[in-house]
């Protein structure tokens, strides 16, 4: 029954992601972020996938299996949930000094994980998932009337999943994490100051009130033994002579310069990067602040020196793409997407990204988007936008059948089995293919058996 619950909660996560991406874009100077949104950008999510990776193999996980979800939330927090999730607000990245304290956290997270702690919290899930449906339901009810960002970088959310879903551990778990955390780290040779320093500014928050104190110290208390174990660990580890990859220090930067670029003021933006420092962290921020104030030419020309500079990395040309096709030239931004997969083809968010420009140019054909979302679902079978762009892609090909089969995907990866029972019904009728009618009766069979499991979670009938 946990896991049931845990699958539930982490479709509704997906479809809130999905309606993001479907409802349409407002005006760009109107855009802007909700507090408690999932923020999707494949270059934060690789950064942190390759602080995490090691963790988890550490820690005896696998890392194909790892979520991780970034909040859009100043707070400084951080949680764990069932099937190998972490969510991170953008306040804990954004305010932590060094990658260190990143990757203490997370390896921290990881080691609640391991431990099974949250297996174990039933009625704490019970109480999330009745949120996270109420917020599901309000949530899309504001994003029908208008609200919304669709389509590339960085996807913002309609629902507090930070402040409503976080995990209250007790003491002795946090103890436990905290000795898992540094044994992972031990293991990869990495340094465990970082979680020192982070748990010492926790401390320093324990004399300020409740309302001031950043989340973190609520969800995870802090006790003296902690500090003092974490003090020893960083002296009988001699973790100052340890390193990270030097890597890991100019993605940290890169990544925190991005994040406080979409997520603060354009005028903050430029004030903090002027037009005098001419970094490339610098210039792609101002480029970032210039597209969310709607002065696209000036965004472009910064952002096109930067893929003519460094030619080979994806991500700039990926922001090309978001700015290009958020402007509303999909032909510029099919270009750019198609340098981003050719550098970086396993990332599942930048094939779905370039297939969506593909759809919307109407000089490009329907059988290539299709090919680039059959490469990202191979990555990520889960991500509901990419089953409705395939949908779009075979709808454009005549391709009924298929079409009605992906919405049933679509449906399956949101959780809404009534749909996915109908829509793969559909799809029975008109498919030829064998593999699609054998994938079709899948799901159905499988609708039929989540109506009855939903059905005696909310002690309703799931054929309702």
């Amino acid at each position: 029954m946990v896991e049931a619950i845990a699958r539930y909660i982490k479709r509704l996560f997906l479809m809130m992601v999905c309606l993001l991406l479907v409802v349409g874009t407002p005006p760009l100077e109107a855009r802007a972020l909700k507090r408690g949104g999932i923020i999707r950008d494949s270059e934060i999510e690789a950064i942190l996938g390759s602080y995490a990776a090691p963790i988890f193999q550490a820690a005896g996980l696998d890392p194909k299996k790892m979520h991780l979800y970034i909040i859009f939330d100043h707070d400084l927090n951080a949680a764990a949930t069932t099937e190998y999730t972490i969510f991170i607000n953008t306040g804990l990245l954004i305010k932590a000094r060094n990658p260190e304290e990143v990757i203490g956290v997370i390896a921290h997270e990881t080691g609640h994980i391991a431990g099974g702690h949250l297996e174990r919290r039933l009625e704490m899930m019970k109480k999330a998932q009745a949120i996270a449906i109420a917020s599901a339901i309000l949530g899309g009810a504001a994003m029908a009337t208008g609200g919304g960002d669709a389509g590339a970088g960085i996807l913002t959310g309609g629902f507090n999943v930070a402040d409503k879903v976080m995990m209250h551990y007790s003491r002795g778990q946090e103890a436990s994490a905290d000795q898992a955390a540094v044994r992972f780290l031990n293991k990869l040779h990495w340094p465990v100051f970082g979680l020192q320093d982070f748990m010492k500014t926790m401390a320093s928050q324990e004399l300020l009130s409740a309302e001031l104190q950043d989340p973190y110290s609520r969800t995870h208390p802090l006790s003296q033994d902690r500090v003092t174990f974490l003090q020893e660990a960083v002296s009988h580890t001699k973790a100052y002579a340890l390193a990270l990859p030097k890597s890991f220090e100019d993605s940290f930067e890169r990544m925190v310069v991005k994040l406080k670029a979409f997520t603060q003021s354009p005028l903050q933006t430029l004030q903090e990067f002027p037009e005098s420092n001419r970094s490339p962290q610098a210039r792609m921020a101002r480029a970032v602040a210039y597209f969310l104030s709607s002065k696209i030419p000036e965004a472009l020309s910064l952002v096109k020196g930067l893929t003519l500079e460094f030619p080979n990395d994806p991500y700039y040309w990926d922001l090309q793409g978001q700015i290009s096709f958020e402007s509303g030239n999909p032909a510029s931004a099919v270009h750019a997407y198609s340098r981003a997969v050719a550098l970086s083809p396993k990332d599942s968010l930048l094939q779905m990204l370039y297939a969506q420009a593909v759809l919307e140019d109407s000089a490009s054909s329907p059988k290539l988007a299709e090919t680039h979302l059959m490469k990202s679902l191979s990555l990520d079978g889960e991500n509901p936008f990419a089953w409705r762009l395939l949908a779009v892609a075979y709808g454009k090909q005549q391709k009924t059948g298929m079409a009605a089969l992906c919405l049933a995907e679509e449906a399956c990866a949101m959780g809404n089995y009534k749909n996915a029972l109908d829509q793969a019904n559909r799809a029975l009728k008109t498919l030829s293919e064998s593999q699609g009618r054998l994938r079709a009766h899948d799901i159905v069979n499988m609708a039929k058996e989540a109506l009855k499991e939903q059905g005696g979670l909310f002690g309703g009938r799931g054929d309702e």
